[in-house]
């Protein structure tokens, strides 16, 4: 069972009835709402975001060299090696799953900045009018899916 309730006064106040749980040992779990990154922003990292880095990259030349292999980028690899290795350090965080919403959007910026002048990838803002764009990215995906199942 989930739900919201407002401290006031030191004391938890809610309106849910959770009578159900009478006489069970329950464990809580208590964090501020609208703190962590939202599932929006979520969305847009890895649905656009860090496929277009790990794009711009091995279109850009670069690999990740592994003893005498070389190896192209891939998301999970981009996320691991590039966000969290490199650009979420300036957050002193483990994950960007423990970023406000608001350190999110300057990790974004950064992201794409970095991306722009680096491997010449232009990431749209996750607001931006995109509605001619669909179906250009429905068959970049098609391609890119049909590129993967070849390696």
């Amino acid at each position: 069972m989930k739900f919201k309730a407002k401290v006031e006064d030191g004391k938890i106040i809610h309106s849910q009835d959770i009578s159900e749980l009478n006489g069970n040992i329950i464990q809580c779990n208590l964090s501020k709402i609208g703190n962590n990154r939202s599932s929006n922003q979520n969305s847009y990292y890895w649905g656009l975001v860090v496929p277009m880095m790990c794009d711009g990259l091995n279109n850009a030349g670069f690999t990740i060299k592994f003893g005498k292999l070389e190896l192209p980028f891939t998301d999970m690899s981009v996320h691991e090696l590039l966000i969290k290795g490199h650009f979420l350090k300036k957050y002193k965080k483990e994950s960007t799953t423990k970023l406000s919403t608001i350190e999110f959007e300057n990790l974004m910026k950064d992201v794409r900045q970095w991306a722009s002048i680096q491997v010449e990838t232009v990431i749209p803002l996750p607001n931006e009018d995109l509605s001619g764009l669909f179906n250009q990215i429905n068959q970049y995906e098609k391609e890119r899916q049909k590129d993967n199942k070849v390696l």
